[in-house]
């Protein structure tokens, strides 16, 4: 199943080792597009911003163990496309992300 539609998640890069605070976050915006690559499977590409700047990202995914494992390279460029308008603060998007038939729940990070 195909889904066009937009969805939005709030999104944060960790690094720096396995603790989650502020000081090993970063806030990133990004626009991904999915497609199927086979049952279970999955490929993305889009592009992104953070306090760092501009970048393109393209990426495969499998689900596994009840969600979705995606692995990504960014590639930081002033040229990467624009990104569509943020959502108003405080607003959430509905938790029906993008999903493929018989590639078990929907495609959604974890």
């Amino acid at each position: 199943r195909r889904d066009a539609s937009p969805r939005r998640w709030p999104g944060r890069m960790n690094f720096g080792g396995t603790a989650q605070t502020k000081r090993t976050q970063m806030v990133d915006r990004m626009a991904l597009r999915f497609a199927k690559t086979e049952d279970g499977r999955c490929k993305f590409e889009g592009e992104g911003a953070n306090r760092v700047g501009k970048y393109v990202v393209t990426g495969t995914g499998v689900f596994r163990e009840g969600g979705w494992d995606l692995e990504c390279e960014r590639v930081y460029t002033p040229n990467a496309p624009a990104l569509p308008p943020a959502p108003a603060a405080g607003k959430r998007a509905k938790a029906n992300p993008l999903a493929f038939a018989g590639a078990g729940p929907a495609l959604s990070p974890r």
